[in-house]
């Protein structure tokens, strides 16, 4: 990331507003990687969740059902 100065040695300003200038485009193709390694932990992090729960949802109603079932 870098700044310009302007002639009197201050930071450059954003025309449209009052914040300085900056320029984060070199940065962006290192936090484009990381976002996307981070998502997919994420992801299968979630699926993983998901399929202990549904698994254990699938195990309790198997029970529930052998359950009624004998004392029927």
């Amino acid at each position: 990331a870098y700044r310009q100065c302007n002639v009197n040695g201050s930071w450059e300003l954003v025309p449209s507003s009052n914040q300085t200038w900056a320029n984060y485009t070199e940065c962006a193709r290192y936090l484009a990687h990381i976002n996307q390694s981070t998502e997919k932990d994420i992801f299968d992090r979630l699926y993983l969740i998901y399929t202990v729960g549904y698994s254990i949802s699938l195990g309790s109603l198997t029970v529930a059902v052998v359950i009624l079932n004998y004392f029927r």
